[in-house]
């Protein structure tokens, strides 16, 4: 399985430092992150347009080792996912990557796993053993299909109890804000109803005279 990663080099030098030039150290690893090979690339290229590079480069330095197309998985971040691409990846470049949020299909996808409720459990991946503080994530995975640009791809949706977890907490905690904001709004409004309640029962030159009488 081979992994592309990409080193930028920190924005803050580039706004103290605007003499130095930004790069990007884009790495090429297998079997746990270990680095096979390595080049420096324009800091202000697009990890979009990189990635279209990479995907060759890949290809090439597999084959120059005995390793076809198809003998390797190629894992990369969510901007592989670009026309270009998944044009040059073709039939025979196999690689695993994450569907960008921006794509309408990303919901889709999620929203139709949520419904077909078709899990499969998969077994603890954590590699350091759970406490009482820190439980073990469970993760279960649904399979289902996306196309894009004329072609069906396979996608897997993963839930994860962590993640669950954290968005409950969130939700918690919007409900509770809502909420205050909300029983502020009715007191607020029953401030003003009982003023104009009382102000009802004043007569108009009572009202007058209210709104004429001076400080004292």
């Amino acid at each position: 399985m081979a992994r592309s990663r990409r080193s930028r080099s920190p924005t803050a030098t580039a706004r103290t430092r605007p003499d130095l030039k930004q790069f990007v150290f884009s790495l090429l690893c297998v079997d746990g992150n270990v680095p096979i090979l390595g080049k420096v690339e324009d800091g202000n290229a697009s990890d979009k347009t990189l990635n279209h590079g990479i995907l060759g480069e890949v290809a090439r330095h597999m084959r120059r080792h005995g390793v076809e197309e198809d003998a390797f998985i190629d894992v990369a971040d969510s901007a592989m996912v670009t026309e270009a691409n998944l044009l040059q990846a073709g039939e025979h470049t196999r690689f695993v990557t994450r569907l960008p949020a921006t794509y309408n299909e990303h919901e889709q996808v999620i929203l139709r796993a949520i419904e077909a409720d078709d899990w499969t459990e998969v077994v603890q991946i954590a590699q350091t053993p759970s406490t009482k503080q820190r439980p073990g994530a469970s993760y279960r995975v649904s399979k289902g299909a996306v196309t894009l640009y004329g072609k069906t791809y396979r996608t897997a949706v993963a839930h994860s109890s962590p993640h669950d977890k954290r968005r409950l907490n969130r939700l918690e905690r919007e409900l509770r804000a809502s909420r205050s904001e909300a029983e502020q709004i009715l007191r607020t409004d029953k401030e003003q109803h009982a003023s104009e309640k009382n102000f009802g029962f004043l007569k108009d030159d009572q009202i007058v005279n209210a709104f004429s009488s001076p400080c004292r």
